[in-house]
């Protein structure tokens, strides 16, 4: 599993210098939060006897932090493994549009060039199933999909109209990734060929805007599962296509 933590401040984040320590401070104790919630839930329901995770961080410092975080579970099943994130030198689309961190994601081919396969997750996801499961999404997918993601049906409602792939749009909180299919595409990665891909209109507003403009063009690469592997209170508006899997295999 994959996770992508940063204490840096950048981008629109970063416009007044006199809050920049102050905004540091509080996003570090919201994500310090959110992993430490997500990390209780991972292991109250797995079974699996031990996890894996690489943690990519922006510097070794915030690394030792997480670590740190993890002292609280004694004996724990968590082999926690650092790699620093990586983003392109001076891409505009990245720095002007939320916080840069959040773009680690895409570019997880680039910064994980021996791993085969990853499932990455938001700090912000909470289990309420064994989570070894979102493994099974590797093996479901056909020989040219590269990527498993859920309904975000936020677009629906969005004004001005974003483009949007699926059905209804994509969420990027969970992320499933074939990565040795993600290197095939221009420049390398997954992360490189949206930025290679072309202007989106209206501009992006994170990450998740950039890809669903890609996978529009691309659906190819897609496997779009249902609301069970990654649910948002977004799920529930009426415009939201209904998930029987939520029913009957209970929210993951």
């Amino acid at each position: 599993m994959v996770i992508a933590i940063c204490q840096s401040v950048q981008g629109s984040e970063a416009s007044s210098s006199n809050m920049t320590l102050d905004k540091r401070v509080q996003s570090w104790s919201r994500q310090a939060e959110q992993l430490t919630t997500m990390l209780k839930t991972l292991l109250y329901f797995t079974k699996s006897p031990l996890w894996r995770i690489i943690v990519m961080t922006d510097t070794r410092d915030t690394f030792n932090k997480v670590l740190n975080l993890t002292t609280v579970f004694s004996g724990s099943r968590l082999l926690l493994q650092h790699r620093p994130i990586w983003l392109p030198r001076d891409e505009p689309v990245i720095k002007g549009h939320w916080r840069p961190c959040a773009w680690a994601k895409q570019f997880m081919a680039e910064a994980l060039p021996d791993q085969d396969s990853a499932v990455y997750v938001d700090t912000d996801v909470l289990f309420l199933g064994p989570a070894e499961e979102l493994w099974w999404l590797l093996h479901s997918m056909g020989p040219r999909q590269a990527l498993a993601l859920a309904p975000e049906p936020q677009y629906l409602l969005d004004t001005p109209k974003r483009p949007f792939a699926g059905s209804v749009g994509l969420n990027t909180g969970v992320m499933v990734a074939n990565l040795t299919r993600l290197r095939q595409l221009p420049g390398g990665g997954l992360g490189s060929a949206i930025l290679n891909f072309g202007a989106i209109t209206p501009p992006p507003r994170h990450d998740q805007d950039a890809l669903n403009h890609y996978l529009l063009h691309r659906p190819h690469l897609l496997l779009e599962v249902t609301s069970r592997w990654n649910f948002s209170p977004t799920c529930c508006f009426l415009e939201a296509p209904p998930c029987a899997d939520c029913l009957s295999a209970g929210i993951l």
